[in-house]
């Protein structure tokens, strides 16, 4: 059969988009006369448009229902291929995807704890394939084996953005001034100002004063407009705030883009700028606690997650997450062990996993290596 058209569909954030490029690279590699449409959110077809698949893939932005109709008519009936990247709900994907008649179609579903989740968005599926979680198994390679499953060969590819183009972009003159030493990234925020994702504000200010008082760098503290109050709650408990310079709710994703481009290091929480920063080959320090690091972390040759197990977690999307008032997998990590894990970076050490005496665990990244192993 030759593939004329397919739709690859994903309604998720920025690191959800991230992981998408590894796909979409495979997909484009196999069928290079396709017309292939990535359907995805507003916010992050920045994304696309740095990469370099951008003029190879169609982007179709979505973010309410009005303009789920509108994409209809703007996709061609009668795809060959419709793929779900993992993470979507297959209950509601799967009228979209009804009103496009596609000829073959496979989702997969995220590892979640929650299996009644995952049993009603069984039954609600009228997806061909429908890939059940692969314990342990990052979101890269569970698409990756949908996409095998459904006839698409191809190689696992690690996600990339495209140096060149973001390196052309141009900093507002009164950051470029400010930014003339070495410097690494901070971004504490999450998804919201409520994320059970958010690590300490205290803590990281003092793990912001260790990195400067032992490495001499310049701290950069990056986020949304939602983030300027607890950046400036971060930059009033540090020491040396004067090597410190806060761009929260200043620039825009491609400026954010840029700036990490630049940087030595990327620390933060699971969000968005440390799957950039995977993709952007910059070295990445990522903070874990309801979320499972080896489902979601950033995909990556050269970056630590740092995590503490607990018994209830990790529980995103789990009745536990939706319930819990005390996030004690964020709370119980040490600042130090945060640390810890930048000075291995830093220092250009390779050490693979690491339990230390708070019991705090710090582990390399996933990789295709590591996944295909």
């Amino acid at each position: 059969m030759s593939i004329k058209r397919i739709i690859y569909f994903h309604l998720g954030g920025l690191g959800d988009c991230i992981h998408d490029l590894s796909a979409l690279s495979q997909l484009v590699d196999c069928y290079p006369n396709a017309k292939i449409y990535y359907i995805c959110k507003k916010d992050v077809k920045s994304i696309l448009n740095f990469s370099y698949l951008d003029k190879k893939i169609i982007v179709i932005t979505v973010n309410n229902f009005f303009e789920i109709l509108k994409a209809i008519l703007k996709v061609p009936f009668r795809a060959d291929y419709f793929i779900v990247g993992c993470g979507s709900n297959i209950a509601k994907v799967s009228v979209f995807k009804r009103l496009l008649f596609p000829r073959f179609s496979g989702a997969s579903i995220p590892d979640y704890p929650d299996q009644k989740l995952i049993k009603f968005w069984t039954k609600m599926s009228t997806f061909n394939i429908l890939l059940q979680p692969i314990k342990g198994a990052h979101r890269i390679f569970t698409n990756w084996r949908l996409m095998n499953l459904m006839g698409i060969k191809g190689d696992m590819q690690e996600p990339k953005l495209n140096h060149i183009k973001i390196s052309n972009i141009q900093l507002p003159k009164n950051i470029n001034k400010k930014i003339i030493r070495e410097y690494l990234v901070i971004h504490h925020g999450a998804a919201s100002l409520e994320s059970l994702k958010h690590f300490n504000n205290s803590k990281f200010s003092a793990i912001i004063d260790k990195i400067i008082q032992k490495f001499k760098l310049n701290v950069v503290l990056v986020g949304g407009s939602q983030e300027i109050s607890a950046s400036k709650r971060i930059l009033s408990l540090c020491k040396s705030s004067e090597n410190i310079l806060d761009l929260t709710g200043k620039m825009s994703l491609s400026q954010l883009m840029k700036v990490l481009l630049n940087s030595k290091l990327v620390l933060g929480t699971d969000s968005g700028p440390g799957h950039i920063a995977a993709a952007l080959s910059v070295p990445t320090v990522s903070i874990f606690g309801p979320t499972d690091p080896n489902q979601c972390s950033p995909f990556t040759r050269n970056g630590y997650v740092v995590h503490h197990p607990v018994n209830c977690g990790p529980c995103y999307l789990s009745n536990n997450y939706m319930n819990c008032s005390n996030n004690i997998c964020m709370k119980s990590i040490d600042p130090d062990s945060v640390f810890e894990a930048v000075s291995l970076v830093i220092n250009k050490l390779n050490t693979k996993y690491i339990k230390n005496k708070n019991n705090d665990i710090i582990e390399k990244c996933p990789s295709v290596t590591h996944c295909l192993n």
